[in-house]
């Protein structure tokens, strides 16, 4: 078993570092595909508009009371932090798991009070009992800490109350949302009607997609990993030929048993999928840590809206087969030529068998 592991250790190496790659890869594939909405709670129907120069306060003020059920927000620039109202129906969407949410009476009074993600608790600042966090400058109040999913707040990871006084005059916001159901554009528009020169877009056209921006940048990283992937997989080769070479003896007593071509493919196989199994499992772990540390000190916010908070099963499935599929497929080929070069010759006497 020692000498196994011992053989078989740049192989192992090199399929870690390529099932880390390939589940980096997939995994922020399938983010970008579902970064879709703004919330995903909002419907199919709710507008969105870009900033022409107003404030938060004026945006929320001209939007306040157009409809019986509504939410509206506004996203900031740093794609992580929005700012927020919307009615009880609503709030189910978001997961409290410590403390609660806005009051009716903090967003009558303007209080700067926030909800922060429990996995960015260690960014808040306690005092007496209380978290705070600051924003652009201003210490809020956090009053809850929600459940970050990618079903439940998507890429936020701070809200903030919309009718908070030190937001009132920010201006420095890059979209708006609104929803009140099927005549959400039209109810916008209505209210924007007052000198306000904006285009407002029904959510699923181009120019609603408020993470074009974003999923630009990560199709941008992933073309990085696809060529650092293939430069990885290029090793594969070199180690495939390593391993290989390791076992000459052992091809050499199978086929002085008798066993045929064919049987000895299967064993080198069987072999390669147990050491890629191994391997598999510790890039899958390296993989693990390297999210739950990304979530847990925030090192890298872009990393983090690339990453998202899950991994797919899916991904992970789809990682193993590929690279599971690459060494089985090469591996024959790499046996024949073995058998050729060294073990057939070794066996008529011609050659001695290195070690």
């Amino acid at each position: 078993m020692r000498q196994f592991f011992y053989k078989s250790g740049l192989l192992c190496l090199v399929i870690s570092m390529m099932s880390f790659l390939a589940l980096f890869s997939l995994t922020s594939y399938s983010k970008s595909k579902s970064m879709k909405k703004v919330m995903p709670f909002l419907s199919d129907d709710y507008a969105v508009m870009n900033n022409s120069g107003l404030s938060v306060g004026q945006f929320f003020e001209t939007t306040k009371n157009i409809a019986d059920d509504y939410i509206v927000g506004v996203c900031f620039p740093d794609g992580y932090s929005q700012a927020l109202y919307m009615e009880k129906a609503a709030k189910e969407s978001i997961i409290i798991k410590e403390g609660r949410y806005f009051t009716e009476e903090e967003i009558e009074l303007g209080e700067n009070v926030a909800l922060i993600s429990e996995r960015k608790k260690n960014f808040c600042r306690e005092e007496a009992g209380n978290y705070y966090f600051t924003f652009r400058g201003t210490r809020f109040k956090v009053v809850g800490f929600f459940k970050a999913t990618d079903s439940g707040t998507g890429s936020a990871s701070r809200i903030f109350n919309i009718s908070a006084n030190a937001l009132k005059d920010y201006s420095e916001w890059q979209y708006g949302y609104f929803d009140c159901g099927e005549t959400s554009v039209e109810a916008l528009s209505k209210a924007l009607l007052n000198g306000i020169d904006t285009d407002i877009h029904k959510y699923g056209t181009k120019e609603a997609d408020v993470f074009n921006g974003v999923i630009s940048n990560i199709e941008f990283m992933l073309l990085l990993f696809f060529t650092v992937i293939v430069l990885v997989t290029i090793n594969i080769f070199s180690a495939l030929n390593t391993w290989i070479d390791g076992k000459r003896k052992e091809l050499a007593v199978r086929k002085l048993s008798g066993a045929t071509a064919k049987d000895v493919s299967k064993k080198m196989c069987a072999d390669y999928f147990a050491v890629s199994c191994i391997a598999f499992l510790i890039g899958l772990c390296v993989f693990y840590i390297f999210m739950t540390l990304l979530r847990s000190f925030n090192f890298s916010e872009s990393l983090s809206a690339m990453l998202g908070n899950t991994v797919m099963l899916r991904d992970v499935i789809t990682a193993f087969v590929c690279i599971t599929l690459i060494g089985c497929l090469i591996l024959p080929g790499y046996i024949r030529r073995e058998n050729k070069r060294d073990i057939l010759p070794a066996i008529k006497g011609r050659f001695y068998l290195n070690d």
